[in-house]
């Protein structure tokens, strides 16, 4: 086997076979043969090479190897490429195999792309709901790779080649666009990256997101002391406005509306080693691009004491019954639980909270006073929050800038949700990020969406009584009490008198019009009047320093359905 007749030589010539030869004297006659030759084809399918390389039958056979000889395949993946599997006449995925030439061979090495794992979820609004059947497409080099389909919870999950620097694109009909910029994933790896999508401005325009053009910064980059970082949008609009945090998607200090973009960044506010940089900017029309730039911290000081911490922190759950845009946060003004009334409102216009119920928004704010002097060496505290008491903690970011005499920090984190607890941790560190001992709280469970909704008198209605029982509803959600802050006013004369109930039973819901009010005023006859539940909420208190509230009111304040306005009857019934 393996070899063909070529021809006679000597007293017998030719090459047909049989042939016929007389013998009318001695003869002697040679056959020769020749090693059947066999081809083997090698494809390939993806990136990569493969090597051949001869491997012996016997070693006393000759140099020259046709039928029989075995060949050795080492399929060798290009950059970026792995090596799956033989098809072919060679199947299976040995690397390196061996195949033997017993006829011609055709043999595919398929090659496959390295790939790691992109998640996130997106968001209506910094602090909105979930958007639900959007398209996250993966870019490399502007060229579709990959898309997916968010699904209820607002959630994506996406292979992308590993070690390529890629841009996922966020769009639906209807809101604009959203670019997450320059992800890099490494083999097997998975990285969350959240998108949150705004409700356009000019209907109809474009919705292509932004890029950005960074300057002062690169990505493995090494910071220390004061970085300054410009940053510049290209796209179809001008920028509006663009934010900028290091070591948490948590943009709140550094933000700005007006060109230049630059920022100034002391990065002796953090602890030494691996961070990133991040920042998110918004065009006129609301499409937005956001980035988060790998970074090495290294200001070189010596390590400082471990502190240890004394004082509590509150912990607030916040639930807001409704859609907050970025534009519509201006005006918002909470409460005084936390010691800055605006400090909601920045919050809310630079973060993205990601698991509110629909028409919601949900955070955690914590508050604690300052207790270290510079000379202590204390530099800053860092957070961390987590589902379970003890852990796996997850950092939140450093909290180093005190409001109204008080640090704060915000958990805005996907994990934060009605009816799951959460529990925090608060440290402080010195120099070198060296970590002290401190104060862990919760833990701590956001309450749901709580919906005030005005019913009696109803909107226009006439022949009031001039002394009204004012009747409202809510949507059930149970709590230890209700507060309610109900006004009715003259819009003519400008008077307004209020009155403000606390209750534990949840279905107490109206109040009489009388001199027990604020401000009281007489209601005349044929009189028009307007009111309305003004502020709302929903509270638990689980312990001194922890408790939930679920403010129920649209917009600034006010109930969903309201305010109501009606005329009262006229003088002669």
């Amino acid at each position: 086997p393996g070899w063909l007749f070529s021809h006679w030589e000597g007293d017998l010539t030719g090459d047909t076979n049989p042939d016929v030869i007389e013998l009318d004297s001695d003869k002697n006659v040679t056959a020769v043969f020749t090693k059947m030759k066999h081809t083997l084809t090698i494809n390939v399918t993806g990136e990569g090479t493969v090597t051949q390389e001869i491997v012996a039958i016997e070693a006393a056979m000759h140099t020259e190897y046709d039928y029989g000889t075995r060949v050795k395949l080492t399929a060798q993946p290009s950059p970026g490429w792995l090596f799956s599997h033989w098809e072919g006449d060679l199947t299976g995925d040995t690397n390196p195999d061996v195949i033997e030439l017993n006829s011609d061979k055709n043999v595919t090495a398929v090659f496959e792309p390295e790939v790691g794992t992109v998640t996130g979820i997106i968001t209506k609004g910094r602090s909105g709901p979930p958007v639900a059947g959007a398209t996250v497409t993966v870019l490399r080099n502007g060229t579709e790779m990959d898309s997916a389909t968010t699904d209820a919870g607002g959630k994506y999950t996406l292979s992308v080649p590993a070690g390529d620097s890629v841009d996922l694109v966020a769009s639906k009909n209807g809101l604009a666009g959203t670019r997450f910029q320059g992800i890099t994933v490494a083999e097997g790896e998975t990285v969350v990256a959240d998108l949150i999508m705004q409700e356009w401005k000019i209907s109809g325009e474009s919705t292509l997101p932004p890029s950005l053009i960074i300057n002062g910064i690169s990505p493995g980059g090494i910071l220390s002391g004061t970085v300054d970082v410009n940053v510049e949008l290209e796209g179809d609009f001008p920028a509006r406005a663009v934010y900028v945090e290091i070591g948490a998607e948590f943009p709140f200090y550094s933000s700005k509306e007006n060109p230049p973009y630059l920022f100034n960044i002391n990065t002796n506010r953090y602890p030494d080693g691996e961070s990133f940089l991040y920042i998110i900017a918004y065009d006129e029309n609301n499409n937005c691009v956001i980035t988060r730039i790998p970074v090495i911290i290294d200001n070189q000081e010596d390590s400082g004491p471990a502190l240890t911490m004394t004082k509590p922190v509150l912990v607030i759950a916040v639930t807001i019954g409704d859609d907050y845009h970025i534009d519509a946060l201006g005006r918002l003004e909470k409460s005084n639980d936390f010691g800055d009334k605006g400090a909601i409102s920045r919050l809310q216009k630079h973060l993205s909270i990601l698991a509110a119920e629909e028409r919601s928004v949900c955070l955690v704010g914590l508050r604690w006073e300052p207790e270290f002097s510079t000379e202590s060496g204390f530099i800053e505290y860092n957070v961390y929050r987590s589902n379970g008491p003890d852990g796996p903690w997850q950092w939140l970011g450093t909290a180093f800038e005190a409001w109204d005499e008080a640090y704060e920090m915000y958990d805005t984190t996907p994990q934060v949700a009605p009816g799951v607890p959460s529990y925090y941790k608060v440290v402080p560190f010195s120099a070198n990020g060296v970590e002290g001992t401190g104060m862990t709280a919760g833990p701590v469970i956001p309450l749901g969406r709580f919906e005030v909704n005005l019913v009696s008198p109803e909107h226009n209605a006439s022949g009031v009584e001039l002394n009204p029982t004012l009747i409202w509803s809510h949507n059930g959600l149970a709590a230890q009490t209700y507060e309610y802050d109900v006004y009715l006013e003259n819009p003519l004369m400008g008077w307004e008198a209020w009155i403000y109930l606390t209750t534990a039973d949840s279905s107490e819901t109206s109040v009489q019009y009388d001199t027990n009010w604020d401000s009281y005023f007489e209601l005349e006859n044929n009189g028009q009047y307007r009111w309305d539940v003004e502020l709302n909420r929903a509270v638990i208190e689980y312990d001194e320093y922890t408790k939930a509230i679920s403010y129920g009111y649209k917009g600034r304040y006010g109930s969903y359905n309201g305010p109501f306005v009606f005329t009262t009857k006229p003088a002669d019934e």
